[in-house]
């Protein structure tokens, strides 16, 4: 599941990946963990958190000495616990990163252990249910939900955001951001930039 800056993420259950589960951060200017909770800070442009949805997560610091800013990895304990994790602007939270990580911290997440493991959180007024294990192996899996509707699994664009569009099957991408456009063309190799949106 992903939609509204939150994702629900589990482990390749079919795959033939046999290292650990791990969730990699690069460019933090600060990572802070509070219970099974990391968050990460870039600047004061945004944050991030993430967790399993069961049991803990071990952030491992890996920051070069040259560096300015940090970068490492998370580990949850148990490999298949599906990841949550939850983007956050700034100007969302009055650039208060004290009231985004109380927001997340208080966020409602429930993991049914009598019906698969199903995660579900609630944030923002959206309700985000994803059942783990066998039921995303093929064959046998359930689409996770969105506000109790299975999630879109035949899309028409790649990207669909406010920022970065592409249509499945062009060969164009557009980037944008208030007045200003770029269309990168990968038929004739060109990009354009105009100042309309």
């Amino acid at each position: 599941v992903v939609d509204r800056g939150v994702a629900l993420i589990q482990r390749c259950g079919s795959c033939n990946y046999g290292g650990a589960c791990l969730f990699q951060l690069y460019n933090a200017s600060q990572v802070v963990t509070q219970g099974a909770w990391t968050f990460m800070r870039a600047g004061d442009v945004g944050w991030a958190a993430m967790r399993p949805a069961w049991g803990t997560s071990n952030y491992t610091n890996q920051t070069s000495s040259r560096s300015s800013t940090l970068a490492g990895y998370v580990q949850p304990q148990d490999t298949w616990a599906p990841m949550i994790l939850i983007a956050g602007e700034a100007s969302d939270f009055d650039h208060s990163i004290e009231k985004f990580m109380d927001a997340i911290v208080n966020a409602p997440l429930n993991v049914d252990v009598h019906n698969g493991n199903t995660t579900t959180l609630t944030w923002q007024g959206h309700e985000y249910s994803l059942r783990p294990g066998p039921s995303t192996m093929k064959g046998t899996w359930v689409l996770p939900t969105i506000d109790g509707q299975p999630i879109n699994i035949s899309l028409k664009a790649v990207y669909n955001s406010p920022h970065m569009n592409s249509i499945i099957g062009e060969d164009s991408v557009v980037a944008s951001y208030q007045n200003y456009k770029q269309v990168y063309n990968f038929t004739d190799d060109t990009i354009t930039t105009s100042n309309e949106v």
